[in-house]
């Protein structure tokens, strides 16, 4: 899970791995998809499907999303779908840093 406010983007990507904890290859494209396309924007890397962006939109409150990534992992002719699941919750913007402006003088 990340959380972020709706100033940010945050960039992700599928890593798969096999039974005994090895990188695995994915066949093909990642699909991805996010469950509330009002809490986040998605935007999938055209040269590589495995990594994505996602930019928190403004809103009010806490609102959690959650993101999925299907892909063909069989390492074959075969199909062997692996859904993976991660969560972003986007919370309201709060301030970071201060200035203090001054006004002319009397």
């Amino acid at each position: 899970m990340v959380e972020m406010s709706e100033e940010q983007v945050v960039s992700a990507e599928v890593k798969p791995v096999t039974a005994k904890g090895n990188p695995a290859t994915v066949d093909g494209e990642v699909a991805w998809s996010v469950s509330d396309a009002t809490v986040v924007t998605l935007e999938v890397d055209p040269s590589d499907s495995k990594k994505a962006k996602f930019t928190a939109l403004a809103g009010e409150g806490v609102r959690p999303c959650d993101v999925t990534a299907e892909f063909d992992a069989d390492l074959g002719d075969g199909v062997r779908t692996i859904t993976a699941i991660g969560q972003i919750v986007v919370k309201d913007a709060e301030a970071q840093t201060a200035e203090v402006v001054f006004g002319q003088p009397e």
